[in-house]
C-alpha cells in the first residue's frame, strides 16, 4: 500500500466508531489503574484506623502488594487491546500497511460496535489538525511528532509525581516511623515504582522518536514509507507498555501541553517546508 493521507477521513462514522472504542477501553483500563492505587494505600488506611496487630498488618501488606500488581496487570492488557484499536485508526488515516508480524490479529468488528459511545463522537472529530507541509509523507511524520510530543508531555509530568510521593514515603518510613512500616507501605512503594519505570520507558520510547523526526527535516531524504511504518511500529510498542494517565493530570495539564505541543508543530511545519 502507498503512503496516502487521508486525514479527512478521520471524521466518518467508522473511524469515530474505532476511537469511540478505543476511548472505553482505556477508561476501563483507568479504572483498574484507579482500583491498583487504591489496593495500595487500603494496609495505610487500615493502620491510620488504629489496627495494631504487627502480624497481620505484615500480612496484610504483602496481600495488597500483590492485588495492586495484579490489577495492574488487568490494566496493562486492555492499555494494550487500546493500542491495538488505536493502531488500526491511524494506519487508515496514514494508509500504512498493517504490520501483521508484529500484530497479529486485529481487533474485531464485533469488539468495536460492542464498545462504542456515539454520545462522544463530537469529542472525538479531527483528531488530528492538518499539517498542510505540502508533502504527504511530512504530514504524516507531523501527526506522529505529535502522537510522540503528547505522550512524552504527560509521562514527564507522572514520572515527576512518583518520584515526589516515593521519596516521601521513603523519610517518613526511614526517619520518622518504625520499620516495620515497610510492610504496610509495600504496596503503595510497588505501585509507584512500577509506574514510575514505566513513565520513565515510556519517556526514553518518544523521545527517540521525536528525535527520528527531529533527523527527517535535516536529512529528507531517509523519508520513505518503510521509514514512516518503523515510526508507526515504535509509537505501537510504547502505546502497549506505557501507563493510563490519570484523569486529573490530563485536565490540569490539558491547555499547557497543547499550547506547547501547537507551537513546536508549528515549528516542525515550518522546518519541513
Amino acid at each position: 500500500m502507498s503512503l496516502n493521507l487521508n486525514i479527512e477521513k478521520q471524521n466518518s462514522k467508522e473511524m469515530l466508531e474505532l476511537l469511540s472504542a478505543q476511548r472505553n477501553v482505556y477508561s476501563r483500563a483507568k479504572k483498574y489503574f484507579y482500583l491498583s492505587f487504591f489496593s495500595s494505600i487500603i494496609p495505610i488506611i487500615v493502620k491510620m484506623l488504629g489496627f495494631k496487630d504487627l502480624e497481620k498488618s505484615m500480612m496484610i501488606g504483602i496481600f495488597f502488594t500483590f492485588l495492586t500488581n495484579f490489577l495492574l496487570i488487568i490494566n496493562n492488557k486492555l492499555v494494550n487491546k487500546g493500542a491495538n484499536i488505536q493502531e488500526q485508526f491511524d494506519t487508515k488515516i496514514f494508509s500504512i500497511n498493517w504490520n501483521c508480524v508484529l500484530i497479529d490479529k486485529i481487533v474485531s468488528i464485533e469488539f468495536i460496535k460492542k464498545h462504542v459511545d456515539k454520545s462522544n463522537f463530537n469529542d472525538l472529530m479531527n483528531w488530528y489538525s492538518i499539517p498542510n507541509t505540502g508533502d504527504i509523507k511530512k504530514d504524516t511524520l507531523v501527526c506522529q511528532y505529535n502522537n510522540a510530543n503528547w505522550t512524552l508531555k504527560q509521562s514527564k509530568i507522572c514520572k515527576n509525581y512518583c518520584i515526589f510521593i516515593y521519596a516521601i514515603l521513603i523519610v517518613l518510613c526511614f526517619f520518622i516511623f518504625p520499620m516495620y512500616y515497610v510492610a504496610i507501605i509495600l504496596p503503595i512503594l510497588s505501585f509507584l515504582r512500577k509506574n514510575f519505570v514505566m513513565f520513565n520507558n515510556t519517556i526514553k520510547s518518544e523521545k527517540s522518536i521525536v528525535k527520528s523526526v527531529k533527523e527527517s527535516i535535516e536529512n529528507p531524504k531517509i523519508i520513505s514509507d518503510q521509514y514512516i511504518r518503523q515510526i508507526q511500529d515504535s509509537i505501537y510498542i510504547t502505546r502497549c507498555n506505557t501507563v493510563t494517565v490519570p484523569d486529573f493530570v490530563y485536565y490540569l495539564f490539558r491547555n499547557k501541553n497543547e499550547k506547547a505541543m501547537k507551537e513546536s508543530t508549528e515549528i516542525i511545519k515550518r522546518l519541513y517546508k
